[in-house]
């Protein structure tokens, strides 16, 4: 991209090239970090409201224990199945889940049940949301919610 920039503006092409070479540092350091969950927790089971953090938990190394419809049916604003919010919370009661991941920007009555199941079992929640909130770049975010989810695996 900086080197198309640069022939579009090539008055500013070492510009778009530093720009580039420490924007790719800092995504080495993002990874850096998750390599460390991976070493420390891989394989640590998460729960996640829906399915934003996905990408986050497959590249920590961890695994996403959330039956597929329910957090398809929070994605998509629909009411997640009974017999899905049952396996839910089951999940849950079970002790196998680590942390839970929860987007406060999307939610219902089937979310809170569960949320409140993760709090009456003492898991470890962080927040995650699908836009990137103000006054952040996109690597002051994802750093903090990849330092959040290591805090939270480390509860």
């Amino acid at each position: 991209i900086a080197e198309h920039l640069g022939e579009l503006a090539p008055d500013h092409a070492a510009d778009f090239t530093a720009n580039a070479e420490a924007f790719t540092g800092e995504i080495a350091g993002l990874e850096d970090s998750l390599d460390q969950i991976k070493a420390k927790d891989a394989g640590a089971k998460v729960f996640v409201t829906e399915p934003v953090p996905v990408y986050l938990i497959d590249a920590a190394g961890l695994d996403n224990a959330t039956p597929t419809e329910f957090s398809e049916s929070v994605e998509e604003g629909q009411d997640v199945p009974p017999a899905t919010l049952l396996e839910s919370l089951q999940l849950l009661d079970s002790g196998q889940v680590r942390v839970m991941i929860v987007n406060p920007q999307t939610g219902g009555a089937e979310t809170t049940q569960v949320v409140d199941e993760e709090k009456s079992k003492n898991i470890p929640a962080i927040e995650f949301t699908e836009t990137l909130p103000e006054g952040q770049t996109y690597i002051s975010w994802m750093q903090s919610n990849i330092t959040a989810l290591s805090n939270a695996l480390a509860a």
